[in-house]
C-alpha cells in the first residue's frame, strides 16, 4: 500500500511529549508493515510555520502527479496554525482518497482541565478561548474529510459525534535489557512522568511519605523533568530530602531502561476528573512493555485496562487508597507476582505499535470494499 503519512513533528527529532512518540511510531510500524511512505512532517508551530508551508506545498506539487492508495494523519494537540495544511486536507477528500485521522487531544472542549497554564491573567484566558475557537473549526474540518476517526480510547469517543469511530491504544515496543542493579532488597517503584497535581505528583509523594512513615518499607524512583519538579510547593520537594526517594531528569530509553530494570512496580497515579476518566497514557503501555506491574488510581479507562489484563493494582484517587495499594503490592505472595508477570508478558506481546498500524490497514481495506 502506498500511504501518504501526515503528522505535524519533525520525524528526525527527538519525541518530547506522548503525542510524538506515538506520531513516530505509528510511521515505523507502517514502514515495518510494507507501506510505501509519502511522508509529509514538520513543526505545526509558530516556529515552524515556513517550513511547514513548503513541505505542504511541495506534497500537493506532489500529489499532482502522484496518487497514494489511502492516508493516514495524527493530528496535532493544537490547532492547525498552516492555512495550507486546511487546503491538503480538503484536496484529498475532493480526490476520494480515504483518510483516516487520530483525534488524541480535546482540552478546548474541556477547559476547566487543561491546566493551571490556561488560568493565568485575562491575556492568558482571552488566548486560550482564540485557540478554543480554532480546534473547534479543526473538529469540523477532520469530521468533513475523514473517513475514519480515531479515538484513545471508547470513553473519549462517546464525547464526539462521527459516523465511522475507531478506537486505538497506544503501543508497546521493544527497549534495551539491563539486569537489576539496585543493591538493596527494599523494593523499588518507578514514576516516569509530569510533575503536577493532574498527573498525581502530590498524590503520589504523599501516599510514599504516608507509607514509609514508620521506617523506609519501599523507595521511589520520581523520573521529571528539573523544571517541573521546581514548580512543586516546597513541602514536595522537601521529600528528596527522605531516604526512600530518589529524584532525578532522564529521558529515553537508553537512559531509563536501567532504571527500570531496578524497579519492582511502576506507578500511575492520574487525579480522577472527565479528561482523566477517558485517558488512555502512553505512559501506561511503557510500563507494560518494561514489564513492571501497574500501580494506578481508577480513572475509567486506564483501571479497567490494568483490571481486565490483570497487571497491576487499582486504588481510588485518595492518599489513603494510594498507600493501601502500594502495601498490597509488598505483601503479594511469589504465586501473584509470577502470574503479573506472564500477564505483563502477554500484554506487552498483543498491544506493539505494529499492531495498532496493522488495524489502520486493515480498516482501509474494508472501506475500500464498502466503496467499491
Amino acid at each position: 500500500m502506498k500511504l501518504l503519512y501526515i503528522t505535524y513533528i519533525d520525524t528526525k527529532q527527538k519525541p518530547t511529549s506522548g503525542s510524538s512518540v506515538r506520531a513516530l511510531k505509528m510511521l515505523e510500524a507502517f514502514r515495518e508493515l510494507g507501506c510505501e511512505i509519502m511522508l509529509l512532517e514538520g513543526w505545526n508551530s509558530k516556529d515552524g510555520l515556513e517550513e511547514r508551508r513548503r513541505n505542504v506545498r511541495a506534497m500537493r506539487e506532489r500529489l499532482k502527479e502522484e496518487r497514494p492508495d489511502a492516508c493516514y494523519v495524527e493530528v496535532p494537540s493544537g490547532p492547525l496554525f498552516c492555512r495550507e495544511d486546511v487546503l491538503i486536507l480538503k484536496e484529498l477528500r475532493d480526490k476520494g482518497i480515504p483518510l483516516s485521522i487520530f483525534y488524541g487531544d480535546a482540552f478546548w472542549k474541556f477547559p476547566e482541565f487543561a491546566g493551571s497554564e490556561a488560568i493565568g491573567g485575562l491575556k492568558n484566558r482571552v488566548k486560550q478561548k482564540v485557540v478554543a475557537c480554532m480546534q473547534r473549526y479543526d473538529w469540523g474540518l477532520y469530521r468533513k474529510v475523514a473517513t475514519k476517526i480515531y479515538f484513545p480510547s471508547s470513553t473519549m469517543a462517546e464525547h464526539f459525534d462521527f459516523a465511522s469511530k475507531g478506537v486505538s491504544f497506544p503501543g508497546t515496543f521493544s527497549h534495551p535489557q539491563y539486569p537489576s542493579d539496585k543493591g538493596s532488597d527494599v523494593p523499588m517503584a518507578v514514576y516516569v512522568g509530569g510533575a503536577t497535581y493532574r498527573y498525581g505528583a502530590h498524590l503520589l509523594l504523599d501516599a510514599f511519605d504516608r507509607v514509609n512513615s514508620a521506617g523506609v518499607r519501599v523507595r521511589l524512583t520520581f523520573i521529571c523533568q528539573d523544571s517541573a519538579w521546581q514548580q512543586l510547593p516546597f513541602e514536595y520537594r522537601a521529600f528528596e530530602e527522605k531516604e526512600w526517594l530518589f529524584r532525578l531528569s532522564a529521558s529515553g530509553d537508553e537512559a531509563l531502561a536501567p532504571l527500570y530494570a531496578n524497579a519492582d512496580f511502576a506507578c500511575l497515579p492520574l487525579r480522577r476528573n472527565i479528561y482523566n476518566d477517558f485517558a488512555m497514557p502512553i505512559k501506561l503501555f511503557e510500563y507494560i512493555s518494561y514489564r513492571k506491574p501497574i500501580i494506578a488510581t481508577d480513572c475509567i479507562e486506564q483501571a479497567a485496562f490494568i483490571a481486565e489484563n490483570g497487571i497491576g493494582l487499582v486504588a481510588p484517587d485518595t492518599i489513603e487508597g494510594y498507600a493501601g495499594a502500594i502495601l498490597g503490592f509488598l505483601d503479594l505472595g511469589e504465586a501473584e507476582k509470577e502470574t503479573l508477570k506472564r500477564n505483563l508478558d502477554a500484554s506487552a506481546e498483543r498491544n506493539t505499535w505494529r499492531h495498532r498500524a496493522q488495524a489502520v490497514l486493515d480498516d482501509f481495506k474494508i472501506d475500500e470494499l464498502k466503496s467499491g
